[in-house]
């Protein structure tokens, strides 16, 4: 296990901490396993850089949330939701200006 997250947290720390934000979401965006999606988004927390994606950008770590979400262990979940809080926090008031102007309902985790 631990050779196996440390192959996928790697090149995906080098990445963002090089601000090569594309390569490091690229990545993201083809890991499903909820055990690698906790500690990848464990590290992007703790780097403070996730304030500083676009709303594009947001949105992988958003859909990906949903898998920690839906996890039966309660420390995934808590990630999950705390990536979602962050976005919602982050761009609430496109998300609200976009809600307003559009009969299409929004909904963060479909």
């Amino acid at each position: 296990y631990q050779r196996r997250v440390h192959g996928y947290l790697k090149p995906i720390l080098h990445w963002w901490n090089s601000n090569n934000i594309k390569s490091a979401l690229n990545a993201i965006e083809r890991i499903n396993e909820p055990w690698v999606l906790n500690d990848v988004f464990n590290m992007v927390i703790q780097t403070n850089k996730l304030g500083n994606l676009n709303v594009e950008a947001i949105t992988i770590f958003v859909a990906k949330s949903r898998i920690l979400i839906e996890s039966r262990f309660q420390p995934h979940i808590k990630v999950g939701l705390d990536i979602v809080r962050r976005a919602y926090k982050q761009f609430r008031d496109e998300i609200i200006v976009v809600k307003n102007g559009s009969t299409i309902n929004i909904c963060l985790l479909y």
